[in-house]
């Protein structure tokens, strides 16, 4: 089944297709949920499983969403964001890691946070490459504003599209769309209202979790991540063979570099990488557009 919605050359929509498979898979563990991409120049991701429709689908997910009411990677201690000094740390991933919810809070954790990574200059914990949110956008706050809020319509909108942007909820500001560069525009953006597309920041937010960070240093570093933390490099990579949620993860921890992809096995056809940028003014954090690096139709196998 085609999630026509989601555009793998976007991360927020890539985040968002592996958060499909996510929560569908925790929903019918029976099934053996899997994951595809389609060959293309718009690769676009394709949900496998016995008997699944749109409409049961989009059931499966709002269902996962609600599960997530209260789930300790969401609400532990009241936390805003995912800036924790060393106490925090430690609580908020011993408390995830016991949590009653299918493991749901501890992987989300360990993809936000890596124990003992913190800034260099203020001490306070620096969470992964990742999270581009800052000022008065809270993490933890938008991800707990959006369980509560987005609808089943907004997920059928995210999976199935087109993308409309008819909602202002906020945003973690992994859409492309969301590179907007202070110079080029008439006004300052952060005063004025953004629309999004709310279901694909929720299911990309469940997706995060196929992406565990490591510490190195003073950061918290995501497979696929380089460079630094203020002018950094994402890469991501798309697969034709059906994967699994566990096989998908092992996957993305490779970690796709182009020198490694024919030796994968995984059917992996294009590698895509996207600049990432941060404001001097807060240090939000955006998306550049996405480029290929590496593509098995033009390329022929890495050097």
């Amino acid at each position: 089944m085609p999630l026509d919605g989601l555009d793998g050359r976007n991360p927020l929509a890539y985040f968002a297709a592996l958060g499909c498979l996510s929560a569908v898979s925790r929903m019918l563990p029976e099934r053996d949920v899997q994951l595809s991409w389609r060959p293309g120049p718009l690769p676009r991701p394709v949900l496998h499983g016995d008997g699944l429709d749109p409409d049961e689908v989009v059931r499966l997910l709002d269902r996962d969403r609600v599960v997530w009411h209260g789930a300790a990677a969401l609400t532990f201690d009241g936390l805003s964001d995912v800036k924790l000094d060393a106490d925090q740390q430690r609580r908020y991933l011993e408390a995830c890691r016991n949590a009653p919810d299918q493991g749901r809070s501890a992987a989300l954790a360990a993809a936000l946070v890596a124990e003992g990574a913190f800034a260099s200059t203020s001490g306070g914990g620096k969470p992964t490459d990742l999270h581009f949110t800052a000022g008065n956008q809270k993490f933890l706050v938008i991800a707990r504003h959006l369980q509560q809020h987005v609808t089943e319509a907004d997920l059928r909108e995210a999976a199935f599209g087109p993308w409309r942007y008819g909602r202002s909820l906020p945003t973690f500001g992994w859409d492309l769309s969301d590179d907007r560069v202070y110079a080029y525009g008439f006004s300052d953006p952060a005063k004025t209202t953004k629309n999004t597309v709310p279901g694909a920041d929720w299911l990309a937010l469940v997706g995060l979790s196929a992406f565990p960070v490591r510490r190195a240093a003073n950061r918290a570093i995501p497979p696929g991540a380089s460079g630094t933390w203020k002018v950094g490099l994402f890469r991501w990579g798309v697969w034709e063979v059906p994967l699994t949620w566990g096989a998908a993860r092992a996957l993305i921890r490779v970690g796709f570099e182009a020198r490694q992809a024919t030796a994968i096995h995984a059917g992996v056809f294009r590698i895509y990488s996207s600049r990432i940028r941060r404001s001097d003014q807060g240090g939000y954090g955006s998306f550049s557009p996405s480029s290929v690096e590496w593509d098995a139709s033009v390329a022929g196998p890495p050097q």
